[in-house]
């Protein structure tokens, strides 16, 4: 039974590398190009606006006060 399984993943990756090689010769390959323009920075900020968003509007409808959002920045101390 292993040895089935075996030449099933043998017999795919050659048909699926035959396929790859057939589709390279006929020149039916798209490269895509992706440029961008904004920096990194830019999407991490707005990551960080739509959290504190949610988070502010979470605590907004829960009329529970240990189930609110509570975030600070906290440093660890060394231990020694």
């Amino acid at each position: 039974m292993f040895s089935k399984l075996i030449a099933k993943g043998i017999l795919c990756s050659l048909l699926i590398s035959s396929t790859a090689f057939a589709a390279q010769e006929k020149g039916d390959v798209e490269t895509i190009e992706v440029v961008g323009k904004k920096p990194l920075q830019y999407f991490f900020k707005m990551k960080e606006e739509k959290r504190f968003e949610f988070m502010e509007s979470f605590n907004a409808l829960v009329d529970d006060k240990d189930l609110h959002f509570e975030c600070r920045r906290v440093r660890e101390t060394a231990h020694t």
